[in-house]
């Protein structure tokens, strides 16, 4: 029998938890004048969620677009374990009518299957489908799938192809990295465009490189002024700054934004601050605290509780970063299982901190976490 879970410090349910988090939690919708054409959608401001394996959920996808993300991507999914029904992955395109815009992305490298799972995925309602060829994770690559498809350019254009082909209303996007060894870029870039993607995001890293290192925004640039359809930038965004920053470096459309949303899905409130003049929302270590717990709760209400708290772990690590006493705190809640002390741990460790001077908001460090 499941332990029964006491929230009672927090109103009785997660919902006082949940709403408590929320309403901390910076919201500056993306400019609406500031629309890029992805195909026949509109999108609107200047960043978007990047896609990241174990990471984008749907409770984390939901903070990001709360706090302003134009669009959220979802985690990757296997085209074939879609076509073959697996429920993991059938799973992974389930969604809510409020994440709306959302892309979610696929990987594979048989033409035909990830055809057919594109179908799959625009048929779940997503509004972008978009195609990994970026992702260095051996477990991917060994199947000539992700970033290997770098090394071969004639299939990965034929991906592009079964995929564009197989979408009836959703646009096809693709995310590339720099290369696999050498830099091949401009070239991949052609070929996405030529079999009929609307729009390409790329990470200034090649495959080789994994995170290390310093992303080339230069490659972003002269891809964006070698294709015709929208160029997203990705690649070492961890705060506003860096956004704008990017932007007006390479002339990309969009900025995609990753690890540097981790632990602060408020980076893209401070990104739409920025554009609109406005003060980039401040945030005290009680509040961020009080976001996180937020999270843990949203993810309670759609897991079992002991999926829930260890999945948590990995976004905790970077909510607490850079706080005072943050490597005991997260030693010693890492060893908690059980979500009500973990939530109470999380209140008790933000009253502790109440009055200590914090970051600027939306100031991140690098994590070495995988972006697909």
């Amino acid at each position: 029998m499941m332990r029964r879970i006491d929230f009672s410090m927090y109103g009785g349910d997660l919902t006082a938890v949940v709403e408590r988090g929320l309403a901390e939690l910076p919201r500056v919708p993306p400019a609406e004048e500031r629309i890029v054409m992805i195909g026949g959608l509109p999108l609107r401001g200047h960043a978007v969620l990047a896609p990241m394996a174990g990471v984008c959920d749907h409770p984390f996808r939901w903070l990001c677009r709360r706090a302003g993300a134009g669009v959220v991507y979802g985690e990757f999914v296997s085209s074939d374990g879609l076509v073959r029904g697996h429920e993991t992955a059938r799973r992974m395109l389930r969604h809510t009518e409020d994440e709306h815009p959302i892309a979610i992305q696929v990987f594979g490298s048989d033409p035909a299957v990830v055809g057919e799972a594109v179908a799959m995925i625009e048929a779940a309602g997503a509004d972008i489908v978009d195609l990994n060829f970026g992702c260095p994770v051996k477990k991917v690559t060994k199947r000539e799938a992700g970033s290997a498809l770098l090394r071969n350019p004639t299939l990965l254009g034929r991906i592009v192809r079964a995929a564009a082909d197989a979408a009836k209303r959703a646009p096809v996007t693709a995310k590339i990295r720099a290369g696999w060894d050498v830099v091949n870029a401009e070239e991949v870039a052609r070929i996405v465009e030529g079999n009929g993607a609307k729009a390409i995001a790329i990470h200034g890293r090649t495959q080789k490189m994994g995170y290390a290192g310093q992303a080339n925004w230069e490659i972003i640039r002269r891809v964006k002024e070698t294709v015709r359809i929208p160029v997203i930038g990705n690649g070492d965004v961890f705060q506003p700054a860096d956004a704008f920053r990017m932007l007006d470096e390479t002339g990309c459309d969009l900025v995609m934004v990753g690890r540097g949303a981790q632990g602060a899905p408020w980076v893209f409130a401070g990104i739409n601050a920025r554009a609109r003049g406005i003060a980039v929302p401040a945030l005290s270590w009680r509040e961020r605290l009080d976001i996180a717990a937020a999270h843990l709760a949203l993810m309670l209400r759609e897991k079992p509780s002991g999926v829930a708290v260890m999945q948590f772990r990995g976004h905790l690590g970077h909510y607490v970063k850079a706080m005072p006493g943050s490597s005991t705190f997260r030693r010693e809640v890492f060893a908690i299982d059980e979500p009500d002390v973990v939530l109470a741990r999380l209140r008790a460790y933000g009253e502790e901190l109440n009055g200590v001077p914090a970051v600027a908001a939306g100031a991140h460090a690098p994590s070495t976490e995988v972006e697909a």
